[in-house]
């Protein structure tokens, strides 16, 4: 029992040396050092040098330079024409429509500008200035239209730039910026405010503001705040479907609740006057549905 005992002491003592033998060499521990090292590098994958076009994502600048936004996922643009258009933007990242919608609505005095690029032979009939750059610009400025935003306040130009396709896309090549409105431009906006045309539902029993109405309101408020002698008439006009007398009615009400609107988003309701003139002044033939879309309308003068 006692050789037992002190044959576990021997193995122990033994064990306890060499480990401290091998942690306390300096020989050892380059050599340890050296293995970690090797490792690290074996792990390490240049991802730069194996992806092309990676998603950074993008961003929308301020009149500064500064980023206002920022989205995860980039955009890309193709080398033709097709059924998806010549830009593509990410699912997650179509929120950047809100986000110009917002800032547009919060900052009256600033427009967007888009730039698209294109390279050289990108044009059409031989003449550079029909070019894809300014297609993948206005490409974009009809998806805001078209989402709410008033397209006056949205310029457009292209620049010449040297990039790659991959696949047939590159990711980027449109650059966004909000910038100060130029007074040229501000006469176009303004011109826009004082002679409006809304095409967009407004029912009494489900009377719900779209983002048109909803961005003309704050145009309207700020350039009353600019223009206080100035004046509102809105107008209701309907279509030919249905008695002339409840027609009247009816554009008279859906007149009553833009107006009503305009005053919740603090317009003065003593500066506004509603009319209606019912179906009797269409603005396209009511024999068609498109026509009769024209003119269920509600037409807006500052005077």
């Amino acid at each position: 029992m006692r050789n037992f005992i002190i044959s576990i002491i021997i193995f122990l003592l033994w064990a306890f040396l060499g480990m401290w033998w091998y942690y306390s060499c300096p020989m050892c521990a380059n050599e340890m050092a050296e293995k970690t090292n090797t490792v690290k590098e074996a792990v390490v994958v240049p991802i730069e040098e194996t992806t092309i076009n990676t998603y950074n994502g993008f961003n929308i600048a301020n009149a500064i330079g500064a980023d206002a936004f920022n989205f995860q996922d980039e955009m890309q643009i193709f080398n033709h024409k097709d059924s998806t258009g010549i830009v593509h933007f990410p699912e997650r990242t179509m929120r950047f429509k809100d986000s110009v919608f917002a800032y547009l609505n919060r900052n009256q005095n600033k427009v967007l500008h888009i730039t698209g690029w294109y390279k050289n032979g990108e044009w059409r009939n031989n003449d550079e200035a029909q070019n894809f750059g300014l297609d993948r610009a206005g490409y974009i400025k009809n998806m805001l239209t078209k989402f709410g935003i008033n397209g006056d306040r949205i310029s457009l130009s292209a620049n010449k730039e040297g990039y790659n396709y991959a696949n047939g896309h590159y990711n980027g090549g449109v650059n966004m910026q909000f910038k100060d409105i130029e007074a040229a431009r501000a006469a176009t906006i303004d011109e826009g405010i004082t002679n409006k045309i809304l095409y967009t539902r407004f029912n009494a029993r489900n009377f719900k503001p779209d983002n048109t109405l909803q961005g003309y309101a704050s145009e309207l408020k700020n350039y009353l705040a600019k223009h206080p002698n100035k004046t509102v008439t809105i107008t209701g006009h309907t279509d030919s479907v249905g008695d002339a007398a409840n027609n009247e009615v009816l554009a008279r009400d859906r007149a009553t609740n833009v107006m009503n609107y305009f005053a919740q988003r603090g317009v003065d309701k003593a500066k506004m006057k509603r009319f209606s003139k019912g179906e009797t002044i269409p603005a396209a033939t009511n024999a068609t549905q498109e026509g009769r879309a024209k003119n269920r309308r509600i037409e807006i003068k500052v005077n």
